[in-house]
């Protein structure tokens, strides 16, 4: 398991974002919302998977963003937004 998270935690993180990234715009600016919009929901659960992956592989670096005020502060922000 140590070997796949090195291997495709990152990559696939990285790689599912990009996708989600431009069928989100897409969406956004209503530009082929009929071919866009399932994939985007889809390929955005899925990218659930390798999202915990590489918080499980990053966890000891990313434990630390908590002991910061820009975690709260980035957080705080992201609720606000979704609200």
């Amino acid at each position: 398991m140590p070997r796949l998270l090195s291997r495709y935690a990152t990559p696939l993180t990285t790689g599912l974002f990009v996708v989600s990234l431009v069928s989100g715009v897409a969406l956004f600016f209503h530009f082929g919302a009929r071919s866009f919009h399932s994939m985007h929901e889809w390929l955005s659960m899925v990218l659930i998977v390798p999202f915990v992956l590489h918080v499980w592989k990053n966890w000891r670096a990313f434990s630390c963003y908590f002991k910061r005020p820009a975690m709260a502060v980035s957080l705080a922000v992201s609720l606000a937004a979704a609200v």
